[in-house]
């Protein structure tokens, strides 16, 4: 069985605050590859609270997700989030 691996996105939410700003500064600054540093197949998305209220779903809110999540395919494709 061989495992095919995709591009991965990850979101911080709080990317201006205290641990959102080393783990960016950690992700910008170390090589790629490294212990710290990202893989060569991730994006990394940095928010803060200026792009969207997380404490509330508002279309700003949908709106950030949609740039980072692609909805599911399939039979279950129509199946609510939540």
């Amino acid at each position: 069985m061989s495992i095919k691996h995709t591009q991965s996105v990850i979101l911080v939410t709080g990317g201006a605050g205290l641990v959102g700003s080393a783990i960016r500064h950690a992700i910008e600054t170390e090589p790629v590859g490294s212990r710290f540093g990202r893989r060569e197949d991730e994006t990394w998305v940095f928010v803060t609270r200026k792009d969207a209220d997380l404490r509330c779903v508002s279309s700003d809110t949908w709106k950030l997700t949609s740039l980072t999540w692609s909805p599911p395919q399939g039979p279950r494709a129509n199946q609510k989030a939540f």
